[in-house]
């Protein structure tokens, strides 16, 4: 019995064994699909072909690994899909990605991890824009291409989606794209997601609508409703913990300028932290949501702490009723001048950036390093004036 148990085992090991890479005849192309001259910062769609060339049928992974020539090594993640394919046969994956400056490659893995084929996006994009198709006619681009080219004179790459699915569920991964294209084509074929992505960006608009200036606008606007939320709930700490001192008495008022000090020392050690240390070694992703259980960490135990402060004075100070008439017009002065230096500083800052950035690489170590700079001397600034002087305490509860 054990020499056929050991038999059968061996005969299953025989026909589980995987197929590998020598076996097959493998070969991969990979293409940037809008073939735009400047994808940096777009959604983008990369198409991996994998062709087998008559060995064996392969099955294995294909990753989408970005060039990190000019970045760091996990600024920009890598992506994975699962392939099989047939003996003689091919299959294509598309993958939507965030592009960078360098833009991404292909591998081709076997199941143990090997790497059994590599390939860098072919052909050459160079078009300004680009348009997606949608047609049901055959060679529908080229009969689209010339009155194009014609009644707009514009530099721009055609996009033919093969089939309905080809078509994305989303609008963002169309931002690419500066418009859409359909000629007889039948939307039923398309699913109510692929029909609610059509309107989004038709609502939206694009470039070709709203004009460059226009279409630069939206996203910025965009931009900045997505980080409105977590900037305004950062950027008010500091003045509830300022709040909570100068409320808990006069002689507390002597450690605002100390407690400044010491959110912006905070600051300098997040900059350089996660630019030089977290970014590489988690990535953006993992460093955001470290970022975030910190966050809500600071804000349960504030909230704890909160239950045994004594709490607000809400009754007028006498020195507050001793005023002289012309303080509200000077603290309004200072509310002014805090509110220009600030203007200037952060231009100062984007333009050190920007003088930097051929001596030393136009990176987000460059970024990372000015910023930590610039917050440097906040901080020396700060120290120089002293946490006691009362001109410094009015200057604080200014800002």
């Amino acid at each position: 019995m054990g020499a056929v148990a050991a038999l059968v085992g061996l005969l299953l090991g025989v026909a589980a064994r995987p197929v590998l890479a020598a076996d097959a005849k493998l070969t991969m192309t990979v293409t940037q699909r809008w073939q735009l001259a400047a994808t940096q910062g777009l959604w983008t769609p990369y198409l991996v072909t994998v062709h087998e060339e008559g060995g064996a049928a392969f099955t294995g992974d294909v990753y989408l690994v970005p060039n990190n020539s000019r970045t760091p090594p996990n600024a920009f993640p890598s992506y994975r899909a699962p392939i099989t394919v047939a003996k003689g046969g091919k299959l294509s994956t598309t993958f939507y990605v965030i592009d960078g400056p360098d833009g991404y490659n292909a591998e081709l893995r076997d199941p143990s991890g090997r790497v059994v084929a590599r390939a860098q996006p072919s052909g050459s994009p160079g078009s300004r824009t680009a348009f997606g198709i949608l047609s049901d006619l055959p060679q529908a681009e080229q009969k689209i291409s010339a009155p194009l080219r014609a009644l707009s004179q514009l530099d721009t790459a055609l996009v033919r989606f093969g089939s309905a699915q080809d078509f994305p569920t989303t609008a963002a991964y169309l931002s690419g794209l500066s418009g859409l294209i359909i000629d007889q084509f039948d939307s039923g074929a398309l699913s109510q997601a692929q029909v609610q992505a059509l309107k989004d960006f038709v609502g939206l608009g694009g470039s070709l609508v709203l004009g460059e200036v226009g279409a630069s606008i939206l996203r910025l606007l965009l931009s900045a409703v997505l980080l409105a939320v977590p900037t305004l709930a950062m950027g008010a700490t500091l003045p509830a913990v300022v709040t909570a001192v100068v409320n808990g008495g006069a002689e507390e008022r002597r450690s605002v300028g100390w407690l400044y000090g010491a959110n912006t020392l905070g600051a300098v050690c997040g900059t350089l932290l996660a630019t030089f240390v977290l970014i590489e070694l988690w990535g953006i992703r993992q460093t955001l949501w470290a970022a975030a259980v910190v966050n809500v960490g600071v804000g349960l135990l504030a909230r704890t702490l909160s239950r045994t402060w004594p709490g607000e004075q809400t009754q007028p100070k006498a020195e507050a009723r001793a005023k002289a008439p012309g303080s509200a017009r000077g603290q309004r002065v200072l509310v002014g001048a805090a509110a220009v230096v600030g203007l200037v500083f952060f231009l100062m800052e984007i333009v050190w950036y920007r003088l930097l950035g051929p001596i030393l690489g136009g990176s987000t170590f460059t970024f990372g390093l000015i910023l930590a700079l610039a917050l440097l001397g906040i901080i020396a600034v700060e120290q120089q004036v002293g946490p006691a002087d009362v001109a410094g305490e009015e200057r604080v509860a200014a800002e």
